[in-house]
């Protein structure tokens, strides 16, 4: 380029060296990095060591959170110890972190093992007292409580969300992602309804996406109870008609997976044939790869078929159609939008002569799936948290 005649600046000496830096190439990225300065006289600024740092602390081979050797585990402590060493002689020049800065340096030291979250907590807070970045800054406020997940510091992720002054959705979703990981499924599951009722009750509440949802009923799938299906199964309506969230390709797996995993029907329950019925019919507007969906609801339709064939029906029936029999049967698919279709707050009709009367969803009515408090035993026979 210089033989060129073309004379490199800042983006381009930032580019290598966040190139260089992702290639575990950290000797030459610093080299660069000094002869940026001292060669060229061209001063970093914090664009470049942000680029520094993030390909310092990224995954090997795009491996996030997989390691799965000693060496592999030292290796990543070791480039953590490495761009934490970098960041003192950034400070030590004068140059001040800004909240990417900060909250990917976070994250990687709570991905150390052992977790390195006292430390991480404490750069925040050397930054905060000093004046370069707010603590309750949105994102720098994420990155902790993901950090306090990842180092099962559940008390440290709510003090985390709570300084936050307006959390957004990734907040949010952070939180809840913090009590799934580790085993509080039930706590994250109170968030996410205490935050329906504040919408409800006019109060301050959070608009949910559908990573929201991808979330919590991935996590409840896991569990594999029957109980534990009806409430993802009422979360994935309660997203649709209550937040009015269609699904997503990412959703659709989370929830088709398990069972093409399987490949058999033991551990599903009946409740997870509705739900997985419905879930095929709202994959279908959906972009997919060329025959990925079909190879999957064949696979899907194959399990269910033999131990569900009252609801699945025949080899060769519905596998066109675009809509869905049980609520063509039911009359499902003219319910209006203030349907409650998993609590005993019920619609209500007029019958003949003009009276008002209340309408239970029949399917829910028979087996008693209404019934569902909040109390759930996630865990089977367990008790809950």
């Amino acid at each position: 380029m210089k033989e060129c005649g073309v004379n490199p600046n800042e983006y381009t000496y930032t580019c290598i060296i966040g190139a260089l830096a992702k290639a575990k190439k950290t000797k030459q990225a610093k080299k660069l990095l000094l002869y940026m300065s001292q060669v060229d006289g061209i001063k970093p600024s914090i664009v470049t060591y942000n680029a520094l740092f993030t390909g310092m602390v990224e995954y090997e081979n795009g491996q996030k959170k997989g390691f799965v050797t000693n060496d592999q585990i030292s290796a990543y402590n070791q480039a953590v110890s490495q761009a934490m060493k970098m960041y003192q002689e950034m400070l030590h020049l004068g140059k001040h972190p800004n909240e990417i800065t900060i909250s990917t340096l976070v994250e990687a030291l709570s991905l150390c093992q052992p977790s390195r979250i006292e430390q991480a907590k404490a750069i925040i807070e050397h930054a905060h007292s000093h004046g370069m970045v707010s603590k309750n800054n949105m994102r720098v406020a994420t990155s902790l409580i993901s950090a306090c997940a990842n180092s099962s510091d559940l008390e440290g992720a709510l003090v985390a969300y709570r300084s936050i002054q307006q959390p957004d959705v990734v907040a949010f979703n952070a939180l809840l992602k913090a009590f799934c990981l580790n085993g509080k499924l039930k706590m994250a599951i109170d968030i996410l309804n205490k935050n329906l009722k504040n919408r409800q009750d006019g109060t301050m509440f959070i608009v949910p996406d559908v990573a929201t949802y991808t979330l919590l009923i991935s996590s409840l799938l896991a569990v594999t109870t029957a109980d534990a299906s009806k409430a993802a199964y009422k979360f994935y309506k309660e997203m649709k008609y209550i937040w009015k969230i269609h699904p997503d390709t990412g959703l659709i797996d989370a929830i088709l997976s398990p069972m093409v995993r399987s490949k058999n029907a033991l551990g599903l329950h009946e409740i997870d044939a509705y739900f997985v019925k419905e879930v095929l019919q709202d994959a279908k507007i959906l972009a997919w790869p060329m025959g990925y969906l079909e190879r999957r609801e064949r696979t899907v339709r194959s399990i269910f078929r033999n131990q569900f064939s009252e609801i699945w029906g025949q080899q060769g029936e519905e596998e066109n159609t675009m809509e869905d029999p049980l609520f063509k049967k039911k009359n499902w698919n003219k319910i209006d939008s203030g349907f409650r279709f998993w609590s005993n707050t019920d619609t209500s009709t007029q019958d003949t002569v003009g009276r008002r009367r209340r309408v239970e969803d029949p399917l829910f009515k028979k087996k008693n799936w209404n019934t569902i408090d909040s109390g759930f035993r996630l865990w089977g026979s367990g008790s809950s948290e």
